[in-house]
């Protein structure tokens, strides 16, 4: 059985179809990318997978369970979890504080501990969960640092922690490695695989096709809002409709390798 299941995914924005039937399984334990050029639907997608935005067709399954249409929060609950493009965190906290945030839905909500000062124990548990999560992705040494204080690619890694908060069985990275340097790259690289090799499935939405390449188990290729190929990295980079639709019509075999 497939962790996460796609079938015939669509939605339009007025006149303007996004996404047209997209299909794909994602299996337990895989490093699945999802690439194509600018536009061409994969934030939009995995909008509708994390519950931000709802499909105008198709079905999304959650091992096995059809989860079409359900919030973000309950798509938590149920372990899919995600980071987005652009940095989401909260700078006048502290970097643990902010992964603290994400563990909420483990937390009680029972408004009658809170007003009498009994949530203690889940406020320790919570700290506990978000100082592994820090130490996770390299930054135990930071957990009382202001996170408005931290480098780029250190804040990047402070959103995946904070993901982790919810101890997730599938993660959705949404250009983890965007706007980083080659070594913050390396760095966030590193920590995908630490995350990989700890048993959390990730579905991964990138443009560094070095790092695509290098990560990857298989890859789907959106373009114009459907699915151009999917295949593992090799099929895919040698594939001419991925080169020419993602590189442009000159595009060359070695450009796809990811060395342009």
């Amino acid at each position: 059985m497939s962790l996460l299941q796609v079938s015939d995914v669509g939605i339009a924005f007025g006149g303007v179809r996004a996404l047209v039937d997209v299909s794909f399984a994602v299996a337990a334990g895989e490093i699945f990318a999802l690439i194509g050029p600018n536009g061409a639907g994969k934030t939009t997608l995995f909008n509708i997978v994390s519950g931000v935005y709802r499909a105008g067709s198709g079905r999304i399954a959650l091992a096995g369970e059809d989860v079409t249409g359900l919030e973000p929060n309950r798509l938590a609950a149920r372990g899919l979890s995600r980071t987005f493009q652009n940095l989401q965190i909260f700078p006048q906290m502290t970097a643990v504080e902010n992964v603290m945030v994400g563990r909420h839905l483990k937390e009680s909500r029972s408004f009658l501990r809170h007003l009498f000062g009994l949530a203690g124990p889940d406020n320790r548990a919570s700290r506990a969960h978000a100082l592994a999560a820090l130490a996770e992705v390299g930054l135990a040494g930071h957990a009382d640092a202001m996170a408005g204080a931290l480098s780029y690619g250190a804040a990047k890694r402070l959103e995946i922690a904070r993901a982790l908060a919810t101890e997730p069985r599938i993660l959705l990275l949404d250009e983890p490695a965007a706007g980083c340097n080659p070594v913050e790259t390396e760095e966030i690289e590193a920590v995908i695989r630490e995350i990989a090799a700890a048993g959390v499935t990730i579905v991964l939405v990138e443009h560094d096709m070095k790092l695509v390449m290098r990560l990857s188990h298989r890859i789907h290729v959106l373009a114009q809002g459907r699915t151009l190929a999917s295949g593992t990295p090799d099929e895919v980079r040698h594939h001419p409709a991925v080169i020419e639709a993602y590189l442009g019509a000159h595009g060359t075999t070695e450009a796809a390798r990811g060395r342009a």
